[in-house]
């Protein structure tokens, strides 16, 4: 399973995210930008700290089956996802 979590962490705060998930998942944490377009295409999950999720992204993300959100939401198109 590939995650992909965009968003602005420190080198420490990758390596605590990376160690809470089982081992055998493939897990990607980038800045927004180019790099992140070319991991959302093959990505499971997708864990947006800074992103806005809408029909554009959406439309690249084949694979997409979970996108998972903090505290809010806000930054994320529900009718798109539906």
């Amino acid at each position: 399973m590939k995650i992909l979590i965009v968003g602005y962490f420190t080198e420490t705060s990758k390596s605590n995210i990376i160690r809470h998930f089982p081992e055998d998942w493939h897990i990607v944490i980038v800045q927004p930008g180019k790099e992140m377009l070319h991991h959302i295409e093959d990505c499971q999950v997708l864990i947006p700290e800074h992103i806005k999720v809408d029909c554009s992204l959406l439309s690249i993300a084949k694979k997409l089956k979970l996108v998972q959100t903090g505290a809010g939401f806000d930054n994320v198109d529900i009718d798109a996802c539906t």
